[in-house]
């Protein structure tokens, strides 16, 4: 399990030791959680819907396409098996009805709430080739998973993985990255992947597991066969 510290000031001392004894026996960093959880909540200016609207309304305006999300599901679409946020799209009073379903990775939003810059150059890109009037497929998928490549690297640090060795697979917990020189600002889920291969990365070893004597390593990418998590 990954470790955090907390440095406290001498004033706050005794609010954390009341917090200890007061809040039956929860821990406290399940409260710093919470807490942390309900501050970014509340930081949002934008939710999800209003998100997908202010696109598709700029969409009207520079190609007066009269696009909504479809009333036949939810606004937003969440998968409870991830934090991807999904849309139905469709042309209201097309015929056919054709319909986009366009999953967002959650690192394509603002701390706003809005979707970045280039998730919403990447939106309007796929809407608008999905509404080419040369398709004919009433159904796509989108995945719209343009995010900070360095960012996602240094998420990395405190996940769990697999590497492969000769001896079989080793279980790890990344500890720090050192990305490859010259990687893409921003790209997909792809491009993320390659960059992993391409960087290195400190790794600590599960207990009980020494490589070379040490419990401690810097490993290429390229070795590592599972990340576990979503990152």
């Amino acid at each position: 399990m990954p470790n955090k510290t907390v440095y406290l000031k001498e004033s706050d001392v005794e609010i954390w030791d009341r917090a200890q004894k007061e809040l039956g026996g929860e821990s406290i960093s399940s409260i710093i959680t919470d807490c942390l959880k309900k501050r970014l909540t509340a930081s949002k200016t934008v939710d999800n819907v209003k998100a997908m609207k202010d696109v598709l309304a700029e969409l009207h305006v520079e190609h007066n396409l009269a696009l909504e999300l479809h009333p036949f599901w939810s606004p937003v679409i969440l998968d409870a098996n991830s934090l991807d946020v999904g849309y139905k799209l469709h042309e209201k009073g097309a015929a056919p009805d054709r319909i986009m379903s366009l999953i967002v990775d959650p690192f394509n939003f603002a701390p706003d709430g809005n979707f970045t810059a280039a998730a919403r150059k990447q939106i309007k890109a796929e809407i608008m080739a999905f509404l080419d009037w040369k398709r004919t497929d009433v159904h796509a998928v989108v995945r719209i998973g343009c995010v900070d490549i360095l960012s996602r690297l240094l998420n990395l640090v405190g996940k769990k993985g697999l590497l492969h060795t000769q001896a079989g697979e080793v279980g790890f917990t990344f500890i720090a990255v050192h990305p490859a020189p010259n990687l893409p600002m921003n790209g997909d889920d792809e491009e993320l992947q390659r960059a992993i291969t391409q960087s290195e990365f400190t790794v600590q070893f599960d207990d009980g597991t020494l490589i070379d004597g040490s419990n401690r390593k810097v490993i290429s990418g390229f070795y590592i066969s599972l990340i576990k998590g979503r990152y």
